[in-house]
């Protein structure tokens, strides 16, 4: 399934590349994450919990950032799996200077299997939607946080 949006941010491209490259802001945004463990060059463990519909479980996975054009954008690469099924996504985030703040949009793609996938994709999409809408909530009050 296709992922893409927008997002304003209340801080310059610095400011908020700086905080989309730190794991533990990331660790804080990423909706159910128990844990994000650095495995050296921006490469990570992951563990979530999360649940479509009655399906819930933990997930175990990666996390990867590549194709880094500092300050400007990257390839996040996420592959987790638990009893409920798997999850695999590819996002490209980009950021540009708006006014006195930045536009982060991005897209990618994300795949799901197993019990998941058996909700059917409308219900994942929508769900998809919603942990995008979770993550980019934290992430600005964790901009916020950090600015006072």
């Amino acid at each position: 399934m296709e992922v893409q949006g927008t997002r304003s941010l209340p801080v310059a491209s610095s400011r908020a590349w700086e905080s989309l490259m730190d794991p533990d802001v990331l660790r804080k945004c990423i909706p159910g994450c128990k844990d994000l463990t650095s495995e050296g060059d921006r490469k990570y463990r992951l563990e979530i919990e999360m649940g479509i519909a009655a399906i819930k479980g933990r997930y175990e996975g990666s996390v990867e950032i590549t194709d880094v054009a500092e300050e400007e954008s990257y390839t996040l690469h996420i592959h987790a799996e638990g009893s409920p099924g798997f999850v695999t996504a590819t996002l490209v985030f980009r950021l540009s200077a708006e006014g006195g703040g930045t536009l982060l949009s991005y897209d990618g793609t994300a795949d799901v299997g197993g019990m998941i996938a058996s909700v059917g994709q409308r219900m994942v999409g929508g769900v998809a939607k919603l942990v995008a809408k979770q993550f980019f909530d934290a992430l600005v009050r964790e901009i916020r946080t950090a600015a006072h």
